[in-house]
């Protein structure tokens, strides 16, 4: 069972992220699928973790990963969404 929306996989991952509709958690642009970004990197202790993963669109992912916005301005999965994502996922059942 998924307990993080990482723990699914990632064609399955965007589908749901479409589905919910979602905007970026720092700019609010849904035009299109955003990304998750690891907000203390990958190589921390439960790196995947809604808590150190924040739901953002592009552009705003390729400023946080140049380090050009600060970790505590970004809002982590957990905050914004919660386990809301299994309401979309198939496989939860």
């Amino acid at each position: 069972r998924a307990t993080t929306i990482w723990d699914i996989e990632e064609s399955t991952r965007s589908r749901i992220l479409l589905k919910m509709g979602l905007g970026c958690s720092r700019c609010g642009w849904n035009k299109c699928i955003g990304d998750l970004h690891h907000i203390r990197g990958r190589q921390i202790q439960n790196a995947h973790a809604q808590a150190n993963l924040s739901y953002l669109c592009p552009n705003c992912h390729r400023e946080a990963e140049r380090g050009l916005i600060k970790e505590e301005e970004l809002v982590s999965f957990e905050a914004q969404v919660g386990m809301r994502w299994k309401e979309y996922y198939c496989g939860n059942r």
